[in-house]
């Protein structure tokens, strides 16, 4: 997503936070949800050490006026973690979402759809863990709900079929990861939906791995056109496929070489 997008956002999200805290007080949960709304727009932009005390008030003001096993203060949790994982805490952020997961457990069915999205959510800090068979797991079932439920082009649905093929990937089963990557480029090309830079960076890695290079190289090629307002994660990704990119290039050039002698 570019950086405009995100900083209008947080824009719009502090505006509505110091109104709703004017009007209604700090601890009003009109205010807290406003609160929860510019601490995510926050993380998104990079601000990791604000988002991450706003969360914490959000959660701490919920605890107490809801109580832990409101759902409310579950998703205070949950958030709280996915703010913690990208500062690479992730024993931290995973011993949250386990306490997060056994309270939804508590409360709702496992089959509910916030139990299900806790079990997703999981199997991603478990998959940056390296914990590949526990993720692989989570995924799939996480998956098979979301599909039922929403049908295969939501984008819950895509996010985890694209995190089931990163699992794949890294397990070496580059043809199940391709089959994963290839699922939702196309839908998420169409729609240009957030996460859709990451889908083809994954998908230029698997056909690299599959000896499919030109694929691999033009998939990265289309990746460099994006500028440089791009931020988050996707950023990060634009990186890596630069990275690759110029290297790749070189390999093929040097292959083209040893061809003509």
């Amino acid at each position: 997503m570019v950086l405009g997008s995100y900083e209008d956002a947080a824009s719009i999200a502090s505006h509505v936070y110091k109104a709703r805290t004017n009007a209604l007080g700090s601890e009003h949960l009109d205010t807290l949800f406003a609160l929860q709304c510019l601490a995510t727009s926050w993380r998104d932009l990079g601000r990791y050490d604000e988002a991450e005390a706003a969360q914490r008030r959000v959660l701490e003001a919920r605890q107490r006026i809801l109580g832990c096993q409101h759902k409310d203060s579950i998703e205070s949790m949950e958030l709280l973690a996915m703010t913690i994982g990208p500062q690479k805490r992730l024993d931290e952020a995973e011993a949250i979402e386990l306490e997060a997961l056994e309270i939804r457990r508590a409360v709702f069915p496992d089959n509910h759809a916030d139990t299900i999205m806790a079990i997703g959510n999981l199997s991603s800090t478990w998959y940056c863990q390296g914990k590949y068979t526990e993720a692989e797991a989570g995924t799939k079932q996480a998956l098979e709900h979301f599909k039922l439920t929403f049908g295969p082009c939501h984008l819950f649905t895509m996010a985890s079929t694209e995190l089931l093929g990163s699992i794949y990937y890294e397990q070496g089963r580059y043809e199940e990861a391709d089959a994963m990557a290839s699922a939702t480029i196309g839908q998420r090309r169409e729609m240009s939906l957030p996460g859709t830079i990451t889908a083809i960076y994954n998908l230029g890695l698997s056909r690299w791995k599959l000896g499919r290079w030109k694929e691999a190289i033009e998939l990265m090629r289309e990746l460099a056109k994006f500028g440089r307002e791009v931020r988050g994660i996707e950023a990060v990704y634009l990186g890596y496929a630069r990275t690759w990119l110029e290297i790749w290039e070189e390999e093929e050039e040097e292959t083209m070489d040893l061809l003509d002698l």
